[in-house]
């Protein structure tokens, strides 16, 4: 049983999601402001653009659900609203003063505030191209699609670290987003959207589809909200699997998703989903092609499976989360572009060139083992190593270069040398590795900087714990 406090916290939550909403796309706005003032549209394109930005179109939406309520006019569809607007009214409504209304700005948003766009855009899109499939009003499955997803979206922009953390708990526990959620904020993003909603007084069909994943007990709906809520599920599995990133189930939802499509809309089905989607994500795309791009039929699953390949190879690498939140980012950032069918020299470059520097190891040398030889041959360098290190390591017979670089290949753990002035102040850093466990390959050395000795005793051999892990996992090691 709901509690009083539980009922005044989520009115205090969707009151303040409310009054700042989430970002408009304020140069997809102005575009069509200026086509409304050259008069260039027909309803129907107006539409089709104010389609483009969620934000605007729910606002739209609710502002034309208050005008009808006002009016004496209620349980109507989102199409139902559009449609007996007039053209004037939709003018007008467009050049006020949406911004106001919607206090986030795009250009501040995260990777994963952009995802949370992204996924109700597809998802919205799919219902809308499956609906036709299945003889229902296709602008209803858009906009139930939408509403599905705007508790999620509203939580999103005005509670980011909540969300955050849900995701991640989610997608580490392969639990429910919703329900992370709601054991943070004491409600879900569903219940949020149907509160918030609440005072639009949209058709019974709509409440219900949007409800149907929260309600309790055995309601039967109507046969025209269970379509439409199968097709929003099957938007919201493929919106899923176009995000492996953050859902472990992607390649689970992404089979689901293909196999309804095609029964549905045929073999061409998901080409025809996929064009609907670009359509509709083209004004967010012009803000960022990268965050709004869609996969290809023919490579999302090879997508998900890399993604996947790249996350387990990341959760492996702990030390990775005992570093400084930046390099924490870099390093995870980097681990995306790896691939299991071939080595990435590009990240390894930067890995070499860039993460190792920043991270407070400004000397260094990676060598690799030569059979043939016996030999271990340096062959990339980090700054400027000691000369004494920069050379061939024997290791057979007499070699002058430092034991460390012999021990570390001939160990299994980490090598530390440390060198201390004599009023016992830590001088010098030095770490070593070999690169691979089953069969290994070379040895990574690094010395400490300063900076990086000033952060704690432990710093330098965490963060070359964590380096080392991910040289060897971008060669391809094991």
């Amino acid at each position: 049983m709901t509690t009083t406090n539980e009922i005044e916290s989520a009115s205090r939550i969707a009151s303040h999601v409310t009054k700042n909403w989430f970002p408009l796309n304020r140069a997809n706005l102005e575009v069509i402001r200026a086509s409304i003032k050259a008069d260039r549209y027909t309803k129907e394109s107006l539409v089709q653009d104010i389609k483009c930005d969620a934000s605007l179109y729910l606002l739209c939406i609710k502002k034309l659900a208050l005008m009808a309520r006002d009016g004496g006019i209620k349980d109507l569809t989102p199409n139902e609203l559009i449609q007996n607007a007039e053209m004037e009214t939709l003018s007008s409504m467009i050049n006020s003063d949406l911004e106001s209304e919607a206090r986030h700005q795009m250009q501040s948003m995260s990777d994963i505030q952009a995802a949370r766009l992204k996924e109700a855009m597809v998802s919205a899109s799919t219902a809308e191209a499956l609906a036709r499939s299945r003889k229902c009003d296709s602008e209803l499955g858009f906009s139930c699609a939408l509403l599905r997803q705007l508790g999620l979206t509203l939580i999103a922009w005005n509670y980011p670290h909540v969300y955050r953390r849900a995701l991640e708990t989610a997608g580490l526990l392969k639990t429910n987003l919703e329900s992370e959620i709601q054991k943070i904020l004491g409600v879900s993003p569903s219940s949020l959207a149907v509160i918030v909603t609440k005072d639009w007084n949209l058709s019974s069909t709509v409440n219900q589809v949007m409800g149907a994943d929260t309600q309790s007990g055995f309601t039967r709906l109507a046969d025209n909200a269970q379509n439409i809520v199968d097709l929003c599920r099957i938007g919201e599995a493929l919106a899923r699997a176009n995000d492996p990133e953050n859902y472990p189930s992607a390649l689970k939802d992404w089979n689901n998703a293909e196999d309804s499509i095609e029964r549905l809309l045929g073999v061409q089905g998901m080409a025809i989903i996929r064009d609907n989607i670009a359509k509709n994500l083209r004004a967010y795309r012009g803000i960022s092609m990268e965050r709004f791009s869609v996969a290809t039929v023919e490579t999302m699953a090879s997508k998900i499976c890399t993604t996947e390949y790249c996350k387990n190879l990341l959760q492996r690498n702990e030390a990775i989360n005992k570093c400084s939140p930046i390099l924490k980012s870099q390093l995870k950032e980097l681990y995306s572009s790896f691939s299991a069918n071939e080595i990435m020299r590009d990240s390894v470059h930067k890995l070499v060139r860039q993460i190792i520097p920043d991270s407070g190891f400004t000397k260094g040398c990676i060598f690799m083992y030569e059979p043939s030889s016996n030999s271990l041959v340096p062959v990339l360098k980090i700054g400027m190593p000691p000369e004494a290190i920069n050379q061939v390591v024997s290791l057979q017979g007499v070699q002058t270069a430092p034991q460390i670089i012999t021990e570390s290949f001939q160990r299994d753990e980490i090598v530390e040398k440390i060198k201390t002035s004599e009023d016992g102040s830590i001088e010098t850093v030095w770490l070593a590795g070999t690169l691979g466990k089953q069969q290994k390959t070379g040895v990574i050395f690094l010395e400490a900087s300063k900076s990086l000795m000033a952060k704690g005793e432990d710093a330098p051999l965490t963060y070359f714990s964590a380096l080392r892990q991910t040289l060897s996992d971008c060669l391809g090691l094991k």
